[in-house]
């Protein structure tokens, strides 16, 4: 699969009220899987088509707000694709996949990363096609809205359906890019302000990051293993929890684009 290719676009239907219930409930069968979300709704995801079912329009809206990042990753990943979990921008036709577990501020460091000439290519997952290039993902990074108001009230943004208080903000956007740096984001504790390590085992820091397809997965398939430390710039970026106005100035989000925009162009 290459970033020629188009993942569906989503097809809204109407469909019977989903009974309540603590977890989704997942069927598959050899060429798609549905998933009923607990009174919200379902999405099938198939080889040619993602489906969107509530019993309302509104539901079904906010099942794809709330769904609809994975369901695409899922679908880039049932081709093959290498999909983690992070966001990814770029400039100048070069990406940057930024990476790590969810809450370390993948999302949030794309957008600052904008503060530094790039544009986003994707948030949620950072999908990786077979031709070695980041794919355009959908528009608009997800951030907690407190986090909206205060970095980014010069972009536009709108409320999400989610169980969460968040916004949708948009940013500058990029098109598809060459995969070039990969940044693995952590937040660990006895770090002082933004911890920089260059390191060389993509496999090993991004094998506990990548989706899993539920699909049978059609096609050769993207491997970490692919991809040879000289041709991949690779960094750990860690930092601290910030529990002061003062430490947020020293590890917070502006402190990590910061590093990350040095470390590759030389940027203040």
């Amino acid at each position: 699969m290459t970033a020629s290719d188009t993942c569906p676009q989503p097809t809204f239907e109407l469909g019977p009220p989903i009974p309540q219930g603590r977890m989704p409930n997942l069927e598959r069968s050899a060429c798609s899987f549905e998933i009923a979300f607990p009174e919200f709704g379902t999405i099938k995801v198939g080889e040619s088509s993602i489906v969107v079912s509530s019993e309302s329009t509104d539901k079904a809206s906010e099942v794809w707000a709330r769904y609809g990042a994975w369901a695409r990753a899922q679908w880039w990943a049932s081709k093959g694709c290498l999909v983690l979990t992070g966001a990814a921008v770029g400039r100048g036709g070069k990406g940057i996949a930024i990476v790590g577990p969810t809450r370390v501020g993948c999302s949030v460091t794309a957008l600052q990363l904008t503060r530094h000439r790039f544009g986003l290519v994707s948030d949620g997952f950072a999908v990786i096609g077979s031709d070695g290039r980041l794919i355009k993902g959908r528009e608009g990074v997800s951030v907690d809205r407190q986090v909206g108001e205060k970095l980014f009230s010069d972009y536009s943004s709108q409320p999400k359906r989610s169980g969460r208080d968040r916004v949708t903000v948009e940013g500058p956007g990029h098109g598809d890019a060459e995969l070039a740096f990969c940044i693995v984001l952590s937040v660990r504790s006895g770090v002082t302000g933004v911890k920089v390590v260059q390191v060389a085992d993509f496999p090993k820091i991004v094998r506990r990051l990548t989706l899993e397809p539920l699909l049978r997965v059609s096609g050769p398939t993207v491997t970490p293993e692919q991809f040879e430390p000289t041709s991949l710039g690779l960094w750990s970026v860690s930092r601290a929890a910030p529990e002061s106005l003062e430490e947020l100035r020293l590890c917070g989000p502006q402190a990590v684009a910061r590093a990350i925009a040095g470390l590759i162009s030389g940027d203040d």
